[in-house]
């Protein structure tokens, strides 16, 4: 795992023990990948990529060279390999950076998202297909973002995610095509099919929000949090308009 002020720790024992690492840095890290037992990858603040291959004892900086200066003040987020030697890693502003060989040489590339958007997350379920997801705040209220490639990164296209407002902040699929992302206010969005059509998508869990009523005259009610429709969208208003005039209407 990975956190703030450069911090790395790893368990090899299931997660019942943590050892701390030496990562050599003091900013924030944002997200880490395992390839086997020795070889990883980190990232975080100002395009921090860090690779180890021992096991984490020595993490040398891979950041790029040459990258300019109005990028470098931008979060990686998220790392990911489709296989031994292809790399991803994303992150704010739109920024996509890729590797072909392990991890050890990155290359930045020309983004698929707009400096509006912020990529949360990127996932592999093989060596052509990957998602990423995140947040766009173009056009004002802002929208949560999927994309995906099916040609190994070399180009990725927008999906459907429901007119959801809220962040999207990471997303895992299998290779039959079945996807989960989550985000904040607690959506919950599956996917079938790769996700490739609007119909592929539904919100979990299914139905109506559901209100205990603790007496008949429906006076007093139990209701859960966060407070947001099922869908993400709207703002504590809203949800209590969906109860009053949805749940307790006439």
């Amino acid at each position: 795992m990975v956190g703030t002020r450069g911090l790395i720790i790893k368990s090899t024992d299931g997660g019942i023990t943590w050892t701390s690492l030496n990562s050599g840095i003091i900013l924030p890290l944002h997200g880490v990948r395992y390839l086997d037992l020795n070889n990883a990858v980190a990232v975080g603040d100002s395009l921090t990529i860090l690779k180890t291959t021992d096991g984490g004892t020595l993490w040398r900086n891979r950041r790029p060279a040459g990258i300019p200066g109005a990028l470098l003040g931008r979060k990686l987020l998220s790392v990911n390999f489709s296989s031994s030697t292809a790399g991803y890693a994303v992150g704010e502003g739109g920024v996509y950076m890729r590797s072909t060989d392990g991890g050890e040489n990155w290359t930045l590339q020309t983004s698929f998202a707009t400096t509006s958007t912020e990529l949360r997350s990127v996932y592999f379920a093989d060596q052509l297909t990957g998602w990423a997801v995140g947040w766009s705040n173009a056009p004002p209220p802002g929208a949560g973002i999927i994309f995906r490639t099916i040609d190994g990164g070399s180009s990725w296209s927008q999906l459907f995610t429901g007119g959801t407002t809220q962040n999207l902040n990471s997303v895992a699929f299998q290779t039959d095509g079945q996807g989960i992302v989550v985000g904040s206010g607690g959506i919950i969005l599956k996917a079938l099919n790769g996700g490739a059509a609007p119909s592929d998508w539904s919100f979990q869990p299914k139905g109506h929000i559901n209100v205990g009523v603790i007496d008949g005259s429906k006076r007093f009610v139990v209701l859960g949090l966060p407070l947001h429709l099922l869908d993400g969208s709207g703002t504590v208003k809203d949800f209590l308009r969906h109860v009053i005039l949805d749940e307790f209407g006439p």
